[in-house]
């Protein structure tokens, strides 16, 4: 088994559409169940808004409960932007794993994500200079990648080697250099390149999947960064979105922005038992979710623990299924991703 460790829901998802690239199976996990006969499995830690101490006692937790399946490879995926508790965790992954370095490569060279000099680039421009310097939850202050790591691990703990990294060569490069002893972590592009290493027989892009379903299409944004619109109904309510989708085949639910003043917690609670209502009285076909927290908020408000993963529909995104059939197909992305063309489309469309 390979284990990726991923503290939320996207960025499980994430990997597991790229371990599906590869042609092997992957399963995706919100509670870590080792005995399965999948040849990757993903865990969402549920660890990015807990605080160092938590999310390092839930890491610790997480990883001993999956190591007695003894995996043959440990990848801690990381925010792309470095969002989370990136330097406790990786500590806790060490201790439990007995791995003496971690080597920590978030740049995704292919959207423009890079680091050069030690500076956390996106698109040529700063972090601390983008739109994620307001982020609400985790604003960056900072472009310094170890500066940013220390602030948001609120301890002195070891920091990993972060080699520069600014093209898919170099991606190449570092994986190749990683040791038995070391414990890699970063982005979906580092874990690719060393799925590549280990698989070079089954690398190389499977055919992407048939977007169309037979059913309506229901999104659900709850994303801080959302990227780009979508060009299909906005709805605010669970009412609204059922009469959409009885009308159109295709809704998108989110938040109204005028709401009552709330948590970014409170919100997501809202728009999981939104989503919730929703799905228990309208036959959805596939559902969308946009961002980390608002996929765990729907996931875990409709009790979905297990996901078989299926043939991806970009390199970033694959369909999710919950294992003994009980959900819609799921396609999860990032929030400050684009979706995959076509995910909208519907039997209706």
């Amino acid at each position: 088994m390979i284990l990726v460790l991923a503290d939320d829901f996207t960025g499980a998802a994430e990997c597991a559409a790229v371990v599906r690239r590869f042609g092997l199976t992957a399963e995706v996990q919100t509670v870590p169940e080792p005995d399965t006969a999948a040849e990757v499995v993903a865990v969402d830690t549920g660890t990015r808004s807990l605080d160092p101490d938590a999310a390092a006692v839930r890491m610790e937790w997480v990883a001993r409960a999956m190591a007695v399946a003894r995996p043959s490879l440990v990848f801690k995926k990381v925010d792309s932007v470095l969002r989370g508790r990136v330097a406790v965790e990786l500590a806790a992954l060490r201790l439990v794993f007995g791995r003496t370095d971690a080597v920590l490569v978030p740049a995704n060279p292919g959207r423009g994500r890079v680091v050069r000099a030690g500076v956390y680039l996106v698109d040529g421009v700063p972090l601390d200079r983008t739109p994620f310097a307001a982020d609400p939850e985790y604003p960056a202050r900072t472009a310094e990648v170890r500066a940013l790591l220390a602030a948001r691990s609120g301890t002195p703990a070891v920091l990993p080697i972060v080699p520069d990294c600014v093209s898919t060569a170099d991606l190449a490069r570092i994986a190749a250099a990683v040791q038995p002893s070391d414990l890699p972590a970063g982005g979906s592009e580092f874990f690719s390149a060393l799925l590549a290493l280990r698989h070079p027989a089954r690398s190389g892009f499977m055919r992407d999947a048939p977007l169309a379903t037979p059913g309506p299409v229901l999104g659900v944004r709850g994303s801080a960064f959302p990227a780009g619109e979508c060009p299909v109904p906005v709805v605010t309510t669970p009412e609204a979105a059922r009469g959409t989708l009885a009308a159109h085949g295709v809704a998108l639910l989110t938040l109204p922005a005028d709401g009552p003043p709330s948590t970014p917690s409170d919100r997501l609670a809202r728009l999981g038992d939104a989503a919730g209502s929703v799905l228990s009285t309208t036959q959805v076909g596939r559902l969308l979710l946009d961002g980390g927290g608002t996929a765990a908020a729907v996931v875990h408000r409709q009790g979905w623990v297990r996901f078989v993963v299926g043939v991806p529909c970009d390199a970033a995104t694959a369909p999710l299924r919950e294992v003994h059939g009980h959900s819609p197909e799921i396609v999860v992305k990032p929030g400050s991703y684009p979706w995959a063309k076509g995910v909208w489309i519907t039997g209706r469309g």
